[in-house]
C-alpha cells in the first residue's frame, strides 16, 4: 500500500505542471495563473459586483472613521504635553531624543555572493525545464504608404521562414505564426499567445539544485574565511 501511495505521488508530480499563459491583443493583457486544469487570472483584475463595491466603501469609512479618532486622540495627547513643558521651569537641558526607526545592522557580504552563482545556476536550470507548450503569433502588416507595406509584409514573411527551423528544435506542441497584410489599415497589429509550464517536480528539482549549490559555496567561503582569519592571526 505504502508503494502505491509513492508511486501515485510521484506521478501526480510528474502529471502536475505549473506555468502562465501571456496573451496581448486589442483587448489589452492577459496573464494568468496555469495550476494543473485551474486558471487563475491576474491581468486583468476582474470588474466588482455592486455589493462588493458597497462593502469597500463601508469598510472605508469605517477605517477613515478610527484614522480620525486616532489623529484626534493624538492631538490631544499632543496639547497635554505642550501644557506640561510649558509648566516646566526654564533653563532645563532638554534630552537628546534617540530616532524612532534606528537602520539595522547589515549582514555579512559572503552570504549575498555565495548566492550569486547558485542564483544564477538555478536560473539557467528553470529556462532549460521550461516547456513553451503554445506559441500563437499573427502579425498584422499595415502603414500609410502601400508601397513600403507590401516591403514590410515581404521581410517579415522571409524573417519568418528563416526563424521556423529554430522553432521547430524548441519542440512546441502546438504553435501557430501568421503574418498578414491589410492595406485598409493605417498601424500594424500584434497578437502574441504565450503558455508556459513545468511539472511540479522540475520545481522541486531546482529549489533543491539551489539549495544544494547554495550550502557547497557557503561553506567553501566560510572556510577560507576562518583560514584567512588564522593566517592573519
Amino acid at each position: 500500500m505504502t508503494i502505491l501511495l509513492i508511486l501515485l505521488f510521484l506521478v501526480l508530480l510528474n502529471l502536475i505542471r505549473i506555468g502562465a499563459r501571456l496573451e496581448y491583443s486589442a483587448d489589452g493583457v492577459l496573464l494568468e495563473l496555469r495550476i494543473f486544469c485551474f486558471s487563475i487570472r491576474i491581468l486583468p483584475k476582474k470588474e466588482k459586483t455592486e455589493e462588493e463595491l458597497h462593502k469597500e466603501a463601508l469598510k472605508k469609512e469605517k477605517k477613515e472613521a478610527k484614522k480620525a479618532a486616532k489623529e484626534a486622540e493624538e492631538e490631544k495627547k499632543r496639547q497635554r504635553e505642550a501644557e506640561k513643558e510649558a509648566g516646566e521651569e526654564t533653563g532645563t537641558a532638554e534630552e537628546e531624543k534617540k530616532p524612532e526607526n534606528p537602520p539595522k545592522r547589515g549582514g555579512k557580504l559572503d552570504l549575498i555572493l555565495s548566492a550569486v552563482p547558485a542564483a544564477f545556476d538555478a536560473l539557467g536550470t528553470f529556462l532549460r525545464h521550461l516547456k513553451v507548450s503554445e506559441l500563437k503569433v499573427y502579425y498584422g502588416v499595415a502603414g500609410d504608404d502601400p508601397y513600403d507595406s507590401v516591403m514590410t509584409f515581404g521581410y517579415v514573411s522571409a524573417a519568418m521562414g528563416v526563424l521556423t527551423p529554430l522553432f521547430d528544435s524548441l519542440h512546441i506542441a502546438d504553435r501557430d505564426f501568421r503574418t498578414a497584410l491589410d492595406l485598409r489599415a493605417t498601424e500594424p497589429t500584434i497578437y502574441l499567445n504565450v503558455l508556459l509550464d513545468m511539472a511540479v517536480w522540475e520545481y522541486v528539482y531546482i529549489v533543491l539544485r539551489l539549495g544544494v549549490k547554495f550550502l557547497v559555496r557557503y561553506l567553501k567561503r566560510r572556510k577560507l574565511s576562518r583560514v584567512k582569519a588564522a593566517e592573519r592571526a
